[in-house]
């Protein structure tokens, strides 16, 4: 089944309204990473939260369900944002950073 990412909530309590009327309205959805994110809370940020995936077909109804419930979800980033070359800058430039703490204290003989 082709799934599409609706909303992302950072905690998967966030979304137990949401599901129970999905669940009402007998629209099939996926939480994506809420068993991750239960498991560890502060991976949510890391992994971009529990998102809540519905087949195409429907997300103009659960759009309309979440306006209705007024729920305060993070819209997903589009795949272009996450791959930034901002992103890879800053993600390199703090593991060059991670690496030569590491060698400091390894070359050092406190490690």
């Amino acid at each position: 089944m082709n799934l599409v990412t609706v909303a992302n909530f950072p905690l998967p309590q966030d979304a137990y309204v949401l599901k129970s009327r999905l669940e009402a309205e007998d629209i099939p959805y996926h939480m994506k990473d809420e068993l991750t994110v239960q498991t560890d809370n502060f991976l949510s940020n890391a992994i971009g939260g529990v998102k809540l995936q519905v087949r195409p077909a429907d997300i103009e109804r659960v759009n309309t369900i979440l306006s209705e419930l007024d729920i305060q979800a993070e819209k997903p980033l589009p795949p272009e944002a996450l791959f930034s070359k901002n992103r890879l800058t800053i993600l390199a430039i703090g593991g060059s950073i991670i690496i030569g703490i590491f060698l400091y204290l390894y070359l050092s003989g406190s490690l």
